[in-house]
């Protein structure tokens, strides 16, 4: 099995499917294409799983988790290959830097076939360059940010694929029930300074005013844990307040923080602010 840009292709939700070989990337050498030689199919295959195990996304890794190890009995049975998962913990509140750290890890393991991850925009758009470079397929089952796949300046590579939506899908169809479902006139919009909540923050809030809803735009940082000052900025007369953090308990936390102010707009949460347990 070489181990070139392949579509190893793995959800997060379903299951991680062995499919054929895409591009090589262009900056490889002979050198680099001759080593590629050397994983067999018939050698044991690393699987990486690049997601937030910990920290207050840590939901959402282990959800991904749970799923990728269901997958790889599932590549092991049906295509009879030895298949090893292995896993990198990248809590959403340190940044990219665990992700970064992973990859060159992952990178100089020849064993490392194909990446599932990284979970998050950020961490993508850090990491997407290092993965290309090496031949590595890594395929995201939630990194939704437009700019990973489309316009000039795209933050992803060729090696980059995703099975979710992107932000210019899930913000818009936001911004849609908010109109057409909740008749909305006024509405603020809360980004966390980072990629996630401002690409879907910034989808919304264009569709929503497009619609001549009018838009108070408010931003924080993804470390607050207090939103009383948040709230206090809120109008009276706010019907709803898009909260797309991927942090769920902070949206349970900004909710009760508002109705303790007396305020009655509802929080809309993004998929990020879904969670079964809280």
């Amino acid at each position: 099995m070489k181990r070139v840009i392949s579509a190893a292709l793995m959800t997060g939700a379903a299951a991680v499917l062995a499919a054929t070989a895409v591009a090589q990337p262009a900056e490889l050498t002979r050198t680099d294409a001759a080593e590629q030689q050397g994983v067999s199919c018939n050698s044991t295959l690393k699987i990486a799983l690049v997601t937030p195990l910990t920290g207050g996304a840590g939901f959402l890794g282990n959800a991904q988790l749970s799923w990728a190890k269901y997958a790889v009995k599932t590549l092991q049975k049906n295509y009879g290959l030895k298949v090893r998962l292995i896993t990198g913990d990248t809590p959403v509140e340190q940044g990219p830097a665990p992700a970064q750290a992973l990859a060159q890890k992952y990178v100089a393991d020849r064993s490392v076939v194909a990446v599932i991850g990284p979970a998050t925009s950020g961490a993508v758009a850090a990491t997407s360059r290092a993965y290309f470079q090496a031949g590595l397929a890594h395929i995201s089952p939630s990194a939704t940010r437009t700019s990973l796949t489309q316009g000039a300046a795209k933050e992803a590579t060729p090696a980059f694929f995703r099975v979710v939506g992107g932000d210019y899908i899930q913000g818009p169809h936001d911004a849609r029930f908010m109109v057409d479902k909740l008749k909305v006139t006024k509405v603020v919009i809360i980004d966390f300074q980072e990629p996630y909540s401002v690409g879907l923050a910034d989808a919304a809030q264009a569709f929503l005013r497009s619609k001549n809803v009018t838009v108070q735009r408010e931003s924080t940082s993804v470390r607050t844990t207090d939103y009383s000052s948040l709230v206090t900025r809120v109008p009276a007369d706010a019907n709803i307040v898009f909260f797309p953090t991927q942090q769920p308990e902070d949206a349970q936390t900004f909710a009760q923080q508002l109705l303790e102010q007396g305020k009655r707009a509802k929080v809309f949460g993004g998929d990020g602010a879904n969670s079964p347990d809280k």
